[in-house]
């Protein structure tokens, strides 16, 4: 048996290069139960209302984050005002971890 493993950062990079746009990775490791975390949600939740105005995507992009993953932009500035979210005071080196990568899969800055 063969087996093949890509930790998430190979899979991140793969999956950036290959779309070749910009990218922001977000995990989510909030403790909902807590009352520091749940804080830094509810401000993750409002700053995303002032992001998205449609009620749709709003909701996808709450939802997105909840589970974590890769988002990704048609433009450096679009990826830049998504990421400042999680690289404010409240949210830098939280329990939800950020990162940017430019269209060749580099990661160029994290949160932590």
């Amino acid at each position: 048996m063969m087996i093949k493993f890509m930790n998430w950062a190979d899979t991140n990079k793969a999956a950036v290069k290959q779309q070749n746009q910009w990218a922001c990775y977000i995990s989510n490791g909030l403790d909902l139960s807590s009352k520091n975390d749940r804080v830094i949600y509810d401000f993750v939740i409002q700053q995303i209302g002032n992001l998205f105005k449609e009620k749709k995507d709003f909701f996808s992009t709450i939802s997105n984050i909840t589970d974590g993953g890769l988002f990704f932009f048609e433009s450096s500035k679009e990826m830049e005002h998504f990421y400042y979210i999680f690289n404010r005071e409240l949210t830098y080196s939280s329990a939800i971890y950020a990162c940017i990568y430019n269209p060749n899969g580099e990661c160029l800055t994290e949160n932590k």
